[in-house]
């Protein structure tokens, strides 16, 4: 690799790894807003609020990849181009294939790691979220439970507590209200303890009082206590249906069914589209030194939304049988990278250096 191809190769690696982290830090805010509002809503505990952000981040990785590539190599190559560079490289010799090589050694680790995180890496982070959802919900305690809020009971009843000390799992004001059948109850207490080890739903209340009455009876009995073991009761667990995405790559690859082999297919496909984007963002980026770079930039995100609504529009092909099954979704994104490499080796470039050759500095 000569010093062009390096520093090639340099400034569009840092426009886009500049570009991936602040999609990403835009990402990380709506993320963040979402994993509170699951805190909110009891969906999961406190302590598991940062996990799940980390197993988010992963999916808006795969997702963000792809278009940071995309607009950071226009971004770079314009720039480039509307400093003159461009000029100067061609003048010095520096082919279409020299610059298409360079930009590859970008290219290829990302495609490995956006292999990774599509094949194996953002299943395995759907399967523990919808773990971690679950799991809160076949456990209510007082790491699930958000101070301040009443919160319904399986089998009917609310629990509220006033405050919560997540650290030693203790809790001040509670006050809990269960009925059935047979018996109807309302337990307050001034604080209290998670039980750990014993059970997940066991909370041992300390100072309060228990109401109790049964039937349709107005008399009520009632007790004081300084300790009281209690055991909430647990939701239902209802298992979901386990969606294809998230199925590990070797049972989807044991089974033989069209869905299946559309998934295969498809995360195949959003690896590859990085090297699609690569030839596509080589002749978008071609322009006059007079002309404005951020119209590009529209231009770019244009296509990327029209390559992107071409993509799902093949995988629904495929999935209803309108494609035959050996063509499968990479038909679309070789066509796409076949056509912008020959618009990039073609005419556009020996006309721009006919007119490098009458310029004068």
């Amino acid at each position: 690799m000569n010093r062009l191809q390096r520093y090639l190769l340099v400034e569009s690696a840092r426009t886009v790894l500049l570009l991936l982290l602040i999609l990403l830090a835009v990402a990380m805010s709506t993320l963040l807003a979402d994993a509170l509002a699951q805190v909110a809503r009891g969906r999961i505990g406190p302590d598991q609020m940062l996990f799940m952000m980390g197993l988010n981040t992963l999916e808006a990785t795969r997702e963000l990849l792809p278009l940071s590539l995309f607009l950071g190599l226009v971004l770079a190559l314009t720039r480039m181009a509307q400093d003159r560079e461009w000029v100067v490289m061609q003048c010095s010799g520096f082919s279409p294939l020299q610059a298409l090589g360079a930009l590859s050694g970008l290219v290829a680790p990302l495609f490995l790691l956006l292999l990774l995180l599509s094949l194996w890496v953002v299943p395995w982070a759907d399967r523990m979220s919808d773990k971690l959802v679950q799991d809160a919900r076949t456990r209510m305690g007082v790491s699930t439970l958000q101070p301040g809020r009443f919160r319904a009971l399986p089998g009917g009843g609310v629990i509220y507590l006033g405050a919560v000390e997540m650290g030693a799992h203790r809790f001040r004001d509670a006050f809990i209200y269960r009925h059935n059948a047979e018996t109807e109850q309302l337990i307050t207490a001034r604080s209290g303890v998670e039980k750990q080890g014993a059970g997940q739903n066991e909370i041992v209340l300390e100072q309060g009082w228990h109401l109790e009455r049964q039937g349709n009876s107005l008399a009520w009995k009632r007790m004081h206590f300084d300790k009281n073991r209690l055991f909430l009761p647990a939701p239902e667990s209802r298992a979901r249906p386990t969606e294809l995405e998230n199925v590990p790559l070797d049972e989807l690859m044991q089974r033989q069914d069209q869905e299946a082999r559309v998934e295969v297919r498809a995360r195949l496909a959003a690896s590859w589209s990085v090297w699609v984007l690569l030839v596509l963002a080589l002749p978008l980026s071609r322009l006059s030194p007079r002309t404005g770079r951020y119209g590009r930039i529209a231009m770019a995100l244009l296509l990327y939304v029209f390559y992107a609504n071409l993509a799902g529009m093949a995988r629904l092909w495929f999935e209803r049988g309108v494609t035959p099954a050996w063509m499968g979704l990479e038909w679309l994104h070789l066509l796409v990278a076949l056509l912008s490499l020959a618009f990039w080796l073609g005419v556009p470039w020996k006309r721009s250096g006919a007119r490098v050759t009458g310029v004068t500095t």
